[in-house]
């Protein structure tokens, strides 16, 4: 029972990075109870921040030169996406990567997003010693609104994740952040993951 909990739990995640508490009680009561989080997300900003260093000292980077959130979607290929949230991906069926193209776009758009974010960090803790990497964490934190509303195919026999509407639970938190629905914008402008299938494809 545990398993297929934390099973689920990484679906969930795959979805929403930054899940209200009554997302895991929902979850609990549906399938076991005693479930503790695990911090998938502390994995994601790790990675996320070493490809941000990778790319800043690839391509000589300085604060006043951030590339384009077009420029490094052309450097999260699928191997970035899967390295970054390599544990709870591995729950989604294999076809997923073929047959969806859309939702692994929106995927890359997060990864772009959260790399970009660790990049502006990264240069500003250079430039001001005094500042931590906090700020990037807790921005990353609203990317949820890019991947909340994806459905996902994965190999468990359950679906609980799937079926919990996060963008309600959301609305009861009441902290300002937002779903897909309310045509928030993304760091590049566009609104939400709608920027075509194309996005970040070599």
């Amino acid at each position: 029972m545990l398993a297929i909990l934390v099973n689920e739990a990484k679906i969930m995640f795959l979805r929403a990075r930054n899940l209200p508490p009554a997302a895991y009680n929902t979850l609990v009561k549906l399938v076991a109870q005693g479930f503790t989080e695990t911090n998938y997300r502390s994995y994601l900003n790790t990675e996320a921040r070493a490809y941000g260093q990778d790319y800043i000292i690839n391509n000589d980077i300085i604060s006043d030169d951030i590339s384009s959130i077009e420029d490094l979607g052309s450097y999260v290929d699928d191997t970035v996406i899967f390295q970054c949230l390599r544990n709870p991906i591995a729950q989604v069926i294999d076809s997923w990567w073929e047959d969806d193209k859309d939702t692994v776009d929106a995927f890359r758009m997060l990864i772009v997003s959260a790399i970009k974010i660790h990049i502006i960090n990264i240069l500003k803790c250079k430039e001001e010693l005094h500042i931590s990497n906090a700020p990037a964490l807790n921005e990353v934190k609203t990317l949820d609104y890019i991947t909340c509303d994806l459905r996902l195919p994965h190999n468990n026999a359950t679906n609980y994740a799937n079926n919990i509407d996060l963008n309600l639970l959301e609305s009861s938190r009441s902290n300002g952040s937002c779903g897909r629905g309310c045509g928030r914008k993304c760091r590049c402008g566009c609104r939400s993951y709608g920027h075509g299938r194309g996005f970040g494809q070599k």
